[in-house]
């Protein structure tokens, strides 16, 4: 978030975890998700959590956003994940 970034991402695990115990859910870095979405016969594919650069409302996990698939920007990541 905007106020809480110093106007850059953060290594994951910089900040405090949320009420799940999960670092950096909303507000480092826009998370790639595995939905897509057909506009206008385009397909988009869906990013969530907003940025570093966003205002609080858009830093949330349930605030989607969608790029085109081959979209490369310095303000996107995604998140391994693995069954234990």
């Amino acid at each position: 978030m905007r106020g809480n970034s110093a106007k850059r991402p953060h290594p994951v695990g910089m900040k405090q975890p949320n009420e799940l115990g999960i670092y950096d859910m909303s507000g480092n870095v826009w998370e790639w998700c595995a939905g897509f979405t057909e506009k206008d016969g385009k397909e988009y594919a869906m990013v969530r959590g907003g940025a570093w650069f966003n205002e609080r409302a858009i830093c949330r996990t349930t605030y989607r956003y969608y790029l085109f698939p081959n979209s490369k920007h310095f303000n996107n990541g995604f998140r391994l994940v693995k069954d234990l």
